[in-house]
């Protein structure tokens, strides 16, 4: 599937796509806030349901590839959530979520809600996984802000 956002940003285009044939049909669409550029959303490793990130402080919303609301999913003490992704089983997801100090944390996330950190990166405001088919290995990604001041008299 490929998502796209539409020219007036109000919504997520979401259409199926075959590495041979290309291009599809249109599966659904999502409604986005089109001032915000934060959205994320993970098709699960069965091709069923989506995973959908709105906003920052929306829940994970999944959806069948009709666009019902199958469930949603409120991560237990965290907001400011970020991208999304199906751990290899499609039992959990992964999410990123920006603390309160300025930091990023990668979650990983049941089907109820419960959060546990996996990584936490202190110096950066992004830290998604990518988990292996076989669910055996994550990538995780980290950044860093650097930042420095100087000084001068009497230039």
């Amino acid at each position: 599937m490929i998502a796209e956002r539409s020219d007036d940003r109000k919504q997520a285009i979401i259409t199926s796509f075959d590495p041979l044939e290309g291009r599809g049909s249109e599966l659904m669409r999502i409604t986005l806030d089109p001032k915000l550029n934060d959205w994320s959303l993970a098709l699960s490793p069965d091709g069923a349901p989506l995973a959908v990130i709105r906003n920052p402080a929306s829940t994970v919303q999944i959806l069948s590839l009709r666009g019902e609301l199958k469930r949603e999913i409120r991560v237990r003490g965290w907001s400011n959530l970020g991208e999304v992704k199906w751990t290899a089983d499609g039992g959990g997801l992964f999410v990123t979520s920006v603390t309160p100090a300025g930091g990023a944390v990668l979650l990983h996330v049941n089907a109820q809600g419960e959060a546990q950190i996996l990584r936490e990166n202190s110096g950066g405001d992004y830290s998604p996984g990518v988990p292996s088919p076989d669910g055996r290995h994550l990538a995780i990604v980290g950044t860093a802000d650097n930042k420095n001041i100087w000084t001068m008299e009497n230039f």
